[in-house]
């Protein structure tokens, strides 16, 4: 499946599928040099049935990240917190480079 981003900054957009129908919202606050926090949530009842009949479409959240300069940054999914560097290296000014397998 393709997914396009709505806008290019990636913590601060929408997906959407091939068709144009949204499917992912993404939504990041982080002050300036203080810890964030990414919202992931899904988009249901966007595609064909009742909920397109009228309308409707609810936005689910998927998952969280909680992100921090100086401490463990913490993905919660499935109702469970996980350590982030297991899934994603931060690059850059605070991080070490990006995870390889």
């Amino acid at each position: 499946m393709d997914l396009y981003a709505t806008r290019p900054d990636p913590l601060n957009t929408d997906f959407l599928d091939s068709r144009d129908v949204p499917l992912y919202h993404v939504s990041t606050h982080s002050p300036l040099f203080r810890s964030g926090t990414t919202t992931i949530y899904k988009f249901t009842g966007s595609g064909s049935g009742i909920p397109q009949m009228f309308g409707r479409t609810q936005a689910v959240m998927v998952a969280e990240i909680e992100w921090h300069s100086w401490s463990r940054d913490i993905l919660r999914f499935q109702g469970r917190s996980m350590n982030m560097k297991d899934y994603i290296n931060k690059s850059g000014l605070f991080g070490s480079g990006t995870k390889t397998s």
